[in-house]
């Protein structure tokens, strides 16, 4: 409200307080019109901050119901660029969908390994201090019709006291629209920071409030929720099989605030490294596939992928991920991960 319905407002209690100095007119067509200008404008402003956001929160599809596909493509906004720090952590997505599920892993019945002993051996491959990379995401349509986001990623973990503090910044480079706008983003496990820079505002300001669970990152097929550990949290884990060299781990989703029922992973038995992950939604029916490959080893046996592919089984949209010009354990500075540091 602050940001778009407070111009909305002041501009209609100025033009209000103009029109009400013709209410006092001796002339009485003049004070007929200013009455009638006043009840007009309030009537106006209600209409623009209560009945509009009413009726666009209950038909989302109304501005948009007719036009091509590609005017009805997901669009992006100042709140998608703030979400596209989350993509950060598909760095790290190998490890994260294994370690989440620690809290109730299930051991498979004659495996010589646990679940939570997996997971510890594969965040060996996985831990860096610092690591910056460009990813390039490329949309594809049910139609086939493409686009292309680009943003350049940093990551720097801190350790304070018990604490281990994770910094996050991303810069996006294309699409031009959005060029130059950066979002960093601190947390520390227990509370969540953000802070965005646009440049034709040339202000850093923060960020207050969450993401939408279900909100796509960059117009793609990757939600916020996607990227959340929180989503598994509760969840019933267990490694399912073990067969051909690959491990699979099911985890069943008990919050119904997910749009997942179930998600189930495939490993690389002996790298300890994801390659597929499956999805069914809230009626058990497949949903989203996300594959993982091109692992590259960096700094002796710290692994990640080159590629990623989302597959939403349902619209037959698809997006592709490539990470390029990776560098791991660089000697990032925490001087680079401030406020400040955003407008450079």
């Amino acid at each position: 409200f602050w940001r778009e319905g407070q111009s909305c407002l002041l501009a209609s209690i100025t033009l209000m307080i103009g029109f009400s100095s013709l209410c006092f007119s001796e002339f009485g067509v003049a004070r007929s019109f200013g009455i009638a200008m006043v009840f007009s404008m309030f009537a106006g402003v209600l209409g623009d901050l209560v009945l509009l956001p009413a009726l666009l929160r209950q038909f989302p599809d109304f501005l948009n119901q007719r036009g091509t596909a590609a005017d009805r493509r997901p669009q992006i906004t100042v709140q998608g660029a703030v979400s596209a720090a989350g993509i950060a952590l598909a760095m790290f997505l190998p490890v994260n969908s294994v370690a989440a599920s620690n809290v109730t892993s299930v051991v498979t019945s004659g495996a010589t390994e646990s679940l939570e002993d997996f997971a510890r051996l594969a965040g060996k491959s996985l831990f860096a201090k610092d690591e910056r990379v460009e990813v390039e995401m490329t949309n594809v349509d049910a139609d086939g019709e493409k686009e292309v986001r680009k943003i350049e990623l940093s990551r720097l973990t801190v350790k304070k006291g018990n604490k281990v503090e994770q910094k996050i910044l991303a810069r996006i480079l294309a699409p031009k629209s959005l060029r130059g706008t950066s979002v960093l983003t601190v947390t520390d496990g227990e509370s969540q920071n953000r802070w965005i820079y646009i440049p034709s505002t040339k202000q850093v300001r923060r960020v207050v409030g969450g993401d939408d669970a279900g909100a796509p990152i960059l117009g793609s097929e990757l939600s916020t929720e996607d990227l959340n550990l929180s989503q598994v949290d509760g969840a019933k884990a267990r490694i399912s099989s073990r067969k051909g060299g690959t491990v699979t781990v099911e985890s069943r989703i008990a919050s119904k605030e997910s749009a997942y029922s179930k998600c189930t992973a495939d490993f690389d038995e002996k790298s300890r490294l994801m390659q597929v992950a499956r999805c069914d939604d809230r009626a058990g029916t497949p949903f989203k596939k996300i594959t993982i490959g091109g692992y590259k080893k960096f700094k002796g046996e710290i692994a990640r992928p080159t590629e990623m592919t989302i597959e939403n089984l349902k619209s037959k949209r698809m997006t592709h991920i490539r990470f390029s010009d990776q560098k791991v354990n660089s000697g990032l500075k925490p001087s680079m991960f401030t406020p400040e540091a955003l407008k450079d």
